[in-house]
């Protein structure tokens, strides 16, 4: 699998991934999404980190999955694991996978962003996935379109406009004027009209990374393509 994306220090959007330590990751099923909040289990699948620092090691899937993959081997998931930025899923035996390849959902990718921020940008009085979908649209982050969509994996292309809108609202980047060679990237056409500046705007900031072969628009976000941002 080809890297999409790389670290946002250009525009100084990297800080959004350094969060804190949460409360202890316990008693979650499998079909739960736990946020680091004490009595807090919704519907989706665990994000953030519990307590300990995990490494790739500790995850049920490292011999099957993790091992030789690709974020593995260029370390971008032991670096963010290091840092506190994202956790496993449950494995049904007691343990944690990371399930890598696993799609991210619009309101997962939102949350990681708005509580790494550190602004108390997540409204805690509403249930999830309104306690970061609201703000995120309060935010000009997404559309208020977009809000039906919460929990569907979020497509690459929606993906740049949620990055350079952060970059945005929440680093007070501007992005006036920047933009990217639409050549260089091979099936930007692909991509609906609505998201393509911010393709090349993501591009054009150094956001986003990838060869003339294509950005592939269309195709959903992983859990290891998140962990590259």
């Amino acid at each position: 699998m080809k890297r999409w994306v790389k670290g946002l220090t250009a525009v100084g959007v990297a800080a959004l991934l350094t969060v804190p330590a949460f409360a202890a990751f316990s008693d979650v099923s499998e079909n739960a999404w736990y946020d680091g909040r004490e009595s807090s289990v919704t519907s989706g699948l665990p994000l953030y980190r519990a307590d300990e620092v995990m490494g790739v090691e500790d995850f049920s899937d490292y011999e099957s999955v993790l091992k030789n993959h690709w974020a593995v081997r260029d370390n971008n998931i032991p670096i963010l694991l290091s840092q506190g930025g994202i956790n496993g899923t449950p494995d049904g035996n007691g343990g944690l996978k990371f399930d890598p390849d696993r799609s991210i959902t619009t309101a997962e990718i939102l949350s990681l962003i708005l509580e790494a921020a550190n602004q108390n940008l997540v409204d805690d009085t509403k249930a999830w996935p309104a306690r970061v979908i609201d703000p995120a649209i309060e935010l000009g982050i997404i559309p208020s379109s977009m809000s039906s969509e919460a929990n569907t994996p979020i497509t690459r292309e929606k993906m740049a406009m949620v990055l350079v809108n952060s970059a945005k609202a929440i680093r007070n980047e501007d992005t006036t004027g920047i933009t990217f060679d639409a050549s260089k990237i091979g099936d930007l056409n692909q991509a609906d009209s609505t998201y393509r500046s911010y393709i090349q705007t993501a591009y054009g900031m150094g956001l986003l990374e990838g060869s003339g072969k294509g950005y592939q628009p269309k195709s959903a976000t992983t859990r290891a393509e998140t962990c590259v941002i």
